[in-house]
């Protein structure tokens, strides 16, 4: 009896001291900083219930109509991208209706980044209390929204989704390796580990490369140290990551990506896009280190550092704060090299958001793991903004241009919508006529993070060809609302609507600017009784770009480097290239 009493006292006492940590774990700083993030997160998933389907994910959903799974995953392979896992993750969607699954998408790619940051936290620093991770993952992912420069892409679009999968999956592929390398046999965290570095590495190049950097450079630390069962643990992910890279290097699909290029002749493709690589890393680096919230996260160092076990001495010691820029420096050519290897070109927004995710990832471990230095967290201790470090980083989230354009976006969300509605709405009716080359008007509401581009006047852009074979149409043009005769037709005369669309943007629509740009410039499709020209082009876009197009600057930027229409000026691309990232 008197056992029993001791054993329901201790049980008592745990029970207690349980509940005294929960109490003590969240207390009312946590509580405050856990909705501030929640709502955060949540603003942005409320935008995404207005998202429709991009010009890609109707281009996407018409490819694959009328085939069955595993038509589409030879297909795929075989004569178009040659990302295995990225085309399965589609394929599972796209047998949704997109009606019903596609506002759903920004609130569920959060759901498993948040996720996938709990759990890494939690296995880089097992010290960590479930308050510090839930405020953390909470915080780290309202800082990712704040900061990612295409938003619209990778989060509001089917076709951009895996960049953000992407990400997720890195977290829960490191955080597995760190549990691998931790235990004394091979357990399930390796080969979880080992199979997702696999499909992760098919999902896209730029996060198959840096896996296997990643596995290479933890195999030579691992001998370096003299640990042989880590280092051969290490090699199994670099075999996994190196065969995941041979999948998508050799498939047919790459091939006919890169405009018939065989695998083997890759190489130089790549070195030729490194050129233009550097330059664009060049514009993201700068973007990184002048965005305050990377300095505000430094002055949690102290804090994460409680928890956070070291490297061991001799690699620490060797490690400087140089080397972490170095690191990060480098990394930002290399992911867009090989993000614009495919095609030679240089990176795409949805490229650079998984870019900067990288190099903020690399810059927060090397700095927790390796550059320890007393002295340093003791100075930032000292400093006076130290005490202010959680308004520091509300004043950046709340100020990010991201949520100044989210708070913009859902004023106007409503009419994007309605106007969208109507446009379905307009292309029923004239179908149900009969009229297979239906006209619809453009668009007045434009959502910065919802808003791709629009259809085209001219039917023949690849976009209006998309979206019309996804309604079952023939042709489908899009022409302000004043051109459109009465019963949506558009004028009988090509000429008349060149000349209305001229005038009207001779009067100042920055969007009929850049159509109009778009419009002569020979690397679009065609619009009839339109003759090519890129000097016209080059005049129309730097219309559009002086009234702060960000496109038109970028259309801009490659008539100058390639000489096309206009004298070519390497100063002058690097110009508007610059313009269009920064302001």
């Amino acid at each position: 009896m008197r056992r029993e009493a001791e054993q329901t006292l201790e049980a008592r006492d745990i029970s207690m001291r349980a509940k005294e940590e929960m109490e003590k774990s969240f207390g009312k700083q946590d509580i405050v900083l856990i909705l501030l993030g929640a709502l955060y997160i949540l603003l942005f998933c409320c935008i995404g219930f207005y998202a429709r389907p991009s010009a890609d994910d109707y281009n996407f959903f018409e490819a694959v109509s009328g085939l069955d799974f595993i038509d589409v995953q030879r297909l795929y392979y075989c004569q178009w991208t040659g990302r295995v896992f990225n085309t399965f993750l589609l394929s599972l969607a796209a047998s949704l209706d997109a009606g019903s699954f596609y506002g759903l998408l920004s609130p569920v790619t959060v759901l498993l980044s948040v996720m996938a940051l709990y759990f890494c936290l939690g296995a880089l620093v097992p010290g960590l209390s479930v308050r510090d991770k839930t405020v953390a993952a909470l915080l780290l992912q309202a800082a990712t929204l704040s900061v990612l420069p295409s938003l619209n892409e990778t989060l509001y679009w089917l076709c951009g989704m895996p960049y953000t999968w992407a990400t997720a999956f890195a977290l829960f592929a490191l955080a597995l390796a760190v549990k691998a390398f931790r235990e004394n046999d091979i357990g399930p965290a390796f080969w979880s580990c080992s199979v997702l570095l696999f499909l992760n590495g098919t999902l896209l190049e730029p996060i198959s490369v840096m896996q296997i950097l990643l596995a290479f450079l933890a195999a030579l630390y691992f001998l370096y140290l003299g640990e042989a069962a880590k280092a051969r643990r290490a090699v199994i992910f670099l075999f996994a990551s190196l065969l995941a890279f041979l999948v998508i290097l050799l498939a047919p699909g790459t091939a006919i990506r890169m405009g018939g290029i065989t695998a083997v002749a890759f190489l130089p493709r790549f070195f030729r896009t490194l050129g233009v690589a550097a330059v664009f890393g060049s514009l993201t680096v700068v973007k990184f280190f002048t965005n305050p919230i990377v300095y505000v996260f430094l002055l949690f160092l102290p804090s994460i550092t409680r928890n956070v076990p070291p490297l061991d001495e001799g690699g620490a010691h060797r490690l400087r704060a140089w080397h972490i820029g170095l690191i990060t420096v480098l990394t930002a050519p290399l992911m867009q090299a090989i993000a614009g290897w495919g095609t030679g070109a240089g990176l795409p927004g949805r490229a650079e958001s998984l870019l900067l995710w990288l190099m903020g990832t690399a810059w927060f471990l090397l700095w927790s793991f390796g550059y320890r230095r007393e002295k340093t967290l003791e100075r930032i201790r000292a400093l006076r903004l130290f005490r202010w470090r959680w308004v520091l980083l509300s004043l950046c989230l709340l100020l990010s241009p991201n949520f100044i354009a989210l708070i913009e976006d859902l004023r106007i969300a409503p009419v994007y919508r309605a106007e969208l509605k109507l446009r379905e709405e307009l292309l029923t009716c004239q179908r149900e006529m009969g009229r297979m080359d239906a006209v619809v008007p453009l668009l007045t509401a434009r959502p910065k993070l919802l808003f791709f581009t629009d259809l085209r006047p001219w039917p023949s852009d690849w976009k209006n060809q998309s979206y019309a074979k996804y309604h079952g149409l023939k042709a489908v043009s899009a022409l302000p609302s004043q051109l459109i005769l009465q019963g949506g037709a558009a004028p009988d005369v090509r000429q008349e609507t060149l000349g209305g669309l001229e005038r009207m943007a001779e009067a100042g629509d920055v969007q009929l600017q850049f159509l109009m740009g778009e419009m002569y410039d020979t690397t679009f499709a065609p619009m009839d009784g339109v003759e090519k020209n890129d000097g016209k082009a080059a005049v129309w876009y730097a219309r559009a770009a002086e009234q702060g197009d960000a496109h038109a600057r970028r259309r801009l930027t490659r008539l100058y480097a390639t000489g096309s229409g206009v004298p070519r000026n390497y100063l002058k691309a690097i110009y508007w290239l610059a313009r269009s990232q920064f302001y």
